[in-house]
């Protein structure tokens, strides 16, 4: 009997995607070399596709709420902070976020503008989740971990796909997304194109506010946002040892914002728009010598009232691995070239210089040494930086791997990261039209953590396996900020069992903090305790129920919250999946996070979503 999985696809031997050894063997890319989940020296979690078609979500930010040691909040209907061991912040600025390669990063505010992190969650084959720093192979502001989004092969894609969304109760109102595939494994290519809209939230009724500033109860939190998207992805295999691969993406945006200065609100609209280009060629020397060239070219433009920027990318990135006798050697060369405008229409925010452009070169070189017949691999690598802000920065790393048996293993981990100043720390001004005032730090240095990691992985059996990872962060050099966090330490784990029809994954986060402030006393922004439970469940080979549980500690700025998420999904033919997914069913609001009380937070409502899919 054929039992069907996930897009429509049948396996003979699961009724999931993915068995547990199928997972811990998928290859990871974030770690620039062919290796298995299972043997990375790092504290990892792979979101793959069938985990995002059953979560329920319609955005990325809501995918990585699954990732233990990930703190994921949302601050209003467009606007999330995320972050991994460390304070939520809106723009990241301590995570690297990539998608197939190309890094989403804005050097504005050194950091992610989430709302325009998007991709067709259909095509995306698996989300690659490190936490801890990365930057001994890819560079500043890799310091707390990487999202590496990897979106399907086109052979894969070849066909039609086509889904629609609709919600009530929150802020979703709706979305339509399709693409068009065709082509074999010599050469195919796929177009795709969406369009997403999320309403303006309602304020609670309640006479007690939960975010600090927030609306009056009862008001609208102007902070809808409509977002559309579209792009292409191609690949040619010329013969047995190049491939290419072209894709792009254009987007359009517009967000309403809303600021509070002086207990008043005022409302705004910024609109946004961007693409980009990516050509990458990987060809194979030998069967132990492969290299890769990857160039890409981003613009992106915002504007609201106050404030207008363009900002026009230029990326090379080439690396070449080898293998000798019991060592695998990868290094690579970088180079990055800004070019940034802006403009303040009147007066308030602005950049001096308004015009700017930036290159940045690196170097990198990671060594591999296997002994004891490849039970025990010592790597040791770094990568140099020079940047107009910092000069010459150097993030070494080491990393030693045990594996005590075939499915037993434990690692460890030193490295040193650094988080260079955005443009804004450093040309940073208030212009009030009579007189200019400075908010800029000229010669700030840049933030240094010192990070020590331990993890360990168990596979107790086919379908039971534990991975858990104790950690230390020491951050230095925070530019005279007694405020910011100094030390940042932890716990983190995930359980994972298969059974019968279904799969249970149990995953619980602490982490502690002490600020930089003299005394270094305990630290509240981040929340101790937090755990997600999940459940997959195939009631009938057409019929899944799935459940999400999250548990999230108090701050010094939010109260703890549970959440629950339900989703029922329903195959009437097996091209075609209906569902149902309720979010945030315990509770009709609640605040998750308070990134900056002057934006105006909402609270994260309950929200029902329908949605039809068709795959052909």
């Amino acid at each position: 009997m054929l039992l069907w999985a996930g897009s429509g696809l049948a396996a003979e031997t699961s009724v999931f995607d993915m068995s547990l050894a199928e997972l811990m063997a998928l290859e990871v890319e974030s770690s620039r070399r062919s290796e298995e989940q299972f043997s990375v020296p790092a504290a990892i979690y792979i979101i793959t596709q069938e985990d995002i078609r059953r979560s329920g979500s319609t955005s990325i930010t809501e995918l990585l709420r699954m990732v233990p040691g990930m703190h994921v909040g949302q601050l209003n209907g467009n606007m999330f902070a995320i972050n991994s061991r460390g304070t939520n912040r809106r723009y990241s600025r301590e995570l690297l976020v990539m998608i197939d390669g190309r890094t989403v990063f804005n050097q504005l505010n050194n950091g992610v503008y989430w709302a325009r992190v998007d991709a067709m969650l259909a095509d995306i084959d698996h989300i690659e989740v490190i936490r801890g720093p990365g930057g001994s192979l890819w560079g500043s502001n890799a310091a707390q971990g990487i999202v590496n989004i990897i979106t399907k092969r086109p052979p894969e894609t070849v066909g039609g796909y086509a889904e629609g969304a609709a919600g009530g109760g929150g802020s979703f109102a709706n979305s339509l997304a399709g693409r068009l595939g065709y082509g074999d494994e010599q050469f195919a290519a796929r177009l795709y194109a969406k369009n997403k809209r999320i309403m303006a939230s309602t304020n609670p009724d309640s006479e007690e506010q939960s975010t600090p500033g927030a609306f009056l109860p009862g008001s609208t939190g102007h902070d809808g946002h409509d977002f559309s998207q579209a792009g292409f992805r191609s690949s040619w295999q010329a013969n047995d040892r190049d491939f290419f691969n072209l894709q792009g993406d254009f987007f359009d945006s517009k967000e309403e914002q809303s600021r509070i200065v002086f207990g008043s609100v005022t409302e705004d609209t910024e609109k946004g728009r961007g693409g980009n280009i990516l050509l990458r060629h990987d060809h194979q020397f030998s069967q132990h010598s492969t290299s890769s060239l990857q160039l890409y070219y981003d613009y992106t433009y915002l504007a609201n009232s106050s404030f207008n920027d363009t900002r026009n990318t230029y990326d090379m990135d080439f690396q070449h691995s080898f293998s000798l006798p019991a060592q695998r050697v990868i290094w690579g060369l970088g180079y990055r070239y800004l070019q940034d405008k802006s403009e303040t229409p009147g007066t308030g925010f602005a950049l001096d210089p308004a015009h700017r452009n930036d290159d940045t070169y690196s170097a990198f070189i990671q060594d591999e040494f296997s002994v004891l017949d490849d039970a025990l691999k010592l790597t040791i690598g770094t990568k140099y930086e020079h940047n107009k802000y910092t000069d010459d920065e150097w993030q070494p790393s080491g990393q030693i791997l045990y594996q005590l048996e075939q499915e037993h293993v434990v690692w460890v981990s030193a490295s040193r990261a650094v988080i260079v100043p955005s443009r804004s720390q450093s040309d940073g001004i208030v212009d009030l039209g009579f007189m200019v005032i400075p908010i800029n730090e000229p010669g700030a240095s840049s933030n240094v953590i010192y990070s020590l990691e331990c993890g360990h992985r168990l596979k107790f059996s086919d379908n039971f396996m534990l991975d858990h990872s104790i950690f230390w962060d020491d951050h230095h050099n925070r530019n005279n900020d007694s405020e910011q966090l100094r030390y940042i330490y932890g716990y983190e784990s995930v359980v994972r069992y298969y059974y019968g029809q279904g799969r249970t994954e149990v995953s619980y986060t602490w982490h502690r903090a002490a600020s930089a402030k003299e005394g270094a006393y305990e630290n509240e922004q981040i929340p101790t305790n937090s755990f997600t439970v999940r459940n997959l469940y195939n009631i009938r080979h057409n019929l899944e129920f799935d459940l999400r549980l999250f548990y999230v500690d108090q701050t010094s700025t939010t109260s703890s919250y549970s959440r629950l998420d339900l989703r029922l999904g329903y195959y009437p033919v097996e091209q075609v999946e209906l569902s149902l997914a309720l979010s945030n069913a315990f509770d009709p609001e609640h605040d998750e996070a308070i990134s900056d009380p002057t934006k105006g937070n909402t609270d994260c409502l309950r929200q029902l979503i329908v949605k039809l899919s068709f795959d052909y």
